[in-house]
């Protein structure tokens, strides 16, 4: 009796209310990645060349010499190397500004410091001014270059699955061959 009456009031039941639908692209491992994933710096390769232009200048310093062709080589060196990293990363729009970064900040500081601290009675002082604007400018660039203008988006990577594959051999036989796949 007892089990005929349960059995009634399981049958008068209102049903359970169904789970919320789950969209099936969150149960697979394909899901897109989050916005913060797809974002890739490469300011290391900007920073390493402009080591590199450092470096240049340097020897351009040390050799002294009037109307050194080094220390055009390094000022050429400064201002197209992080365009051109820029430019092989398919950022075109951002090597332009990368450009005009590393040519006018230096410019634009060296002339401001020089006036700043030139003087009627000192005219070495101009000379000081924009020598130490001019480092402050290219410092400054490169900085700015390696921290903010050096991040592009990527889109996902396909995943990969390693695998065996078979092949026919020239012996007649099956061979297994290690084998990577991946999934587009």
């Amino acid at each position: 009796m007892t089990a005929l009456l349960l059995t009634a009031l399981m049958a008068a039941a209102p049903p359970a209310p169904a789970p919320p639908e789950v969209p099936s692209a969150a149960l697979t491992k394909d899901a897109a990645p989050a916005a913060d994933d797809d974002r890739h710096w490469y300011g290391w390769q900007t920073m390493l060349a402009d080591v590199g232009t450092a470096g240049v200048v340097i020897v351009a310093v040390k050799l002294n010499v009037s109307g050194n062709s080094v220390a055009y080589l390094g000022a050429a060196l400064f201002a197209g190397s992080g365009p051109a990293i820029h430019f092989s990363h398919g950022r075109n729009g951002t090597g332009l500004l990368d450009l005009l970064l590393r040519v006018g900040l230096p410019l634009g500081s060296a002339l401001g410091l020089g006036l700043l601290t030139s003087t009627s009675s000192c005219s070495e002082c101009f000379l000081g001014g924009a020598v130490f604007g001019l480092g402050l400018g290219v410092v400054g660039a490169s900085i700015l270059d390696a921290t903010l203008l050096s991040w592009e988006t990527i889109g996902p990577l396909a995943p990969v699955t390693p695998a065996i594959s078979f092949y026919q051999g020239r012996d007649g036989q099956q061979h297994a061959a290690p084998a990577l796949m991946m999934k587009f």
